[in-house]
């Protein structure tokens, strides 16, 4: 382990011991309070609290509470009985709920003390997935992150968990994406105007409808050709675009993710949707968020990292030249490695 490492891993333990001492003399909160909570968050300012309250008493009809989770009308992909639902709750509640929170929010003391912040899963959406863009992530992504980690990063991985446990994780990790996705919709079209409280049970059954459609249709998006050759030509072509696709802009000339778009006067300047810092990956340090296969590093530039300023390139750059920045960047790492 590397000095920088084991350092890393000191800070995240005494987040850690830190993040517990304040969760257990934060006083109990119990399900209602939770549910409340939730209302509230979805109010936000100027909204009709008596829309939010409905808001949050549909959610709990569809989804349950979540002590209690229920699998929505309709099912989950993935995800076959309400026992599985619950077996990975109660996983969920020893291993992720410290950081992650009771709803996903990532709003504990310990997600506070931690940098880069856990993921919040309120949105609907995770950075790392091996679907297209615009897709939601497969169940098997959710469980690579549970598997893996993700590297340089308080989220541990658990390789040693049995397979079904790491599964029973991944869906509970899906309801409350599916559950925040359907939230937020929901919220958008009370923001919308013309919505009266009693509607509010059908429109959250309709977004959900739609929310478990999308994630029913998504499938990893393999790369449409086999990893090309490496060659003088293509490595002069993979130069070239990174300087046009504006890749060099946010990861820098050097590889070291501290472009002038992303990082001036000892500052990150980049944020992604949840409202964090968003640091381009340092391609020097040889450390890879998402997966180090080639495959992987093909879909972060093809499909872009999602909910961040890393956009997809699928659609302005062919097969080829993919690849090849593939091995561009590639390349740095092992720059970076000597």
């Amino acid at each position: 382990m590397k000095p920088i490492e084991r350092l890393l891993l000191l800070l995240v333990a005494a987040a850690a011991l830190v993040g517990l001492a304040m969760t257990f003399t934060s006083g109990a909160t119990s399900e209602h309070d939770v549910l409340a909570e939730t209302a509230a968050d979805a109010a936000g300012p100027g909204l009709d609290p008596a829309l939010a309250t409905a808001l949050a008493a549909s959610m709990e009809q569809l989804f349950g509470g979540y002590k209690q989770p229920k699998l929505p009308e309709g099912g989950m992909p993935g995800v076959t009985s309400e026992q599985e639902l619950r077996s990975g709750r109660s996983g969920y509640a020893v291993k992720c709920t410290q950081c992650h929170g009771v709803t996903g929010a990532a709003d504990t003391g310990t997600a506070a003390l931690l940098k880069p912040r856990p993921r919040s899963f309120r949105l609907g959406k995770i950075k790392f997935t091996s679907t297209a863009a615009g897709q939601p992530p497969v169940l098997a992504d959710l469980e690579r992150v549970i598997r893996d980690g993700v590297p340089t990063t308080s989220m541990a991985g658990f390789p040693t968990l049995p397979e079904n446990a790491r599964r029973e994780l991944a869906g509970y990790a899906q309801y409350l994406l599916m559950r925040g996705a359907t939230e937020l919709a929901a919220l958008e079209r009370i923001e919308a105007g013309g919505l009266a409280a009693e509607q509010m049970s059908a429109v959250v059954a309709e977004e959900y409808a739609a929310v478990r459609a999308a994630w029913a249709a998504a499938v990893p998006a393999d790369p449409p050709i086999p990893e090309t050759p490496r060659g003088d030509a293509a490595h002069a072509r993979a130069e070239e675009l990174f300087a046009e696709s504006a890749c060099l802009s946010c990861h820098g000339a050097d590889g070291s993710g501290k472009g002038p778009v992303a990082y001036a006067g000892g500052k990150w300047l980049l944020r992604d949707e949840w409202g964090d810092e968003a640091r381009p990956r340092a391609f020097s340090e040889g450390r890879w968020f998402g997966g180090s296969a080639p495959e992987d590093l093909y879909r972060r530039i093809a499909f872009g990292v999602k909910g961040t300023p890393m956009p997809p390139l699928a659609g302005a750059l062919a097969p080829e030249e993919i690849w090849a920045l593939v091995h561009y960047v590639q390349d740095f790492a092992k720059e970076g490695q000597r």
